[in-house]
């Protein structure tokens, strides 16, 4: 049963459980199960293990080749992402995990930029007290060295922020 053909099936199977799969919460070893129940198959051979596992991989290499090429086409059209806002109206920066965020926030008239943890509560993501503030402009000046070291989004959309709300900040860090 090592033939072209089964092989074939195999491939066909894996790749269409993959693409109705969430990445998130799928392993190997669901797919193999999965596609031996389908296809009436012990895929827990070693062989048959082998080639299921170089299916994943060559499935898995594609979606990120797609997805880099996306990424440079947006690049290139000049296109960004828009700017996402918590409930509060807060700006995330990016999302750490599903529970953590790094946001930009006016907070008794200072403006923070906030590692924290949120809890849902009747539909509303609200801060947890797990998490820290910093002062904007006091943050800025001691990371200045890695700002301009690393070209991360974190660190472009921190700029970009700096520029349109803390101008005299900025040119006094120039």
């Amino acid at each position: 049963m090592d033939d072209a053909e089964t092989k074939g099936r195999i491939e066909v199977t894996v790749r269409k459980i993959l693409q109705e799969s969430d990445m998130d919460e799928v392993t190997e070893s669901k797919i193999r199960k999965q596609a031996s129940n389908q296809l009436g198959l012990d895929l827990s051979q070693p062989h048959f293990k082998a080639f299921v596992k170089q299916v994943v991989k060559a499935f898995l290499q594609e979606k990120q080749e797609e997805e880099q090429q996306q990424d440079e086409e947006e690049e290139e059209q000049g296109g960004s992402k828009d700017k996402e806002y918590d409930d509060d109206g807060d700006l995330i920066i990016c999302k750490l995990s599903e529970r953590r965020r790094v946001t930009i926030q006016d907070f008794k008239g200072k403006t923070l930029v906030s590692i924290r943890e949120f809890y849902r509560k009747d539909g509303k993501e609200l801060p947890t007290s797990k998490g820290i503030g910093w002062r904007f402009w006091i943050l800025l000046i001691h990371f200045r060295c890695y700002l301009k070291a690393f070209d991360g989004t974190v660190y472009v959309d921190i700029m970009l922020y700096t520029v349109s709300c803390m101008p005299s900040i900025c040119n006094a860090m120039k």
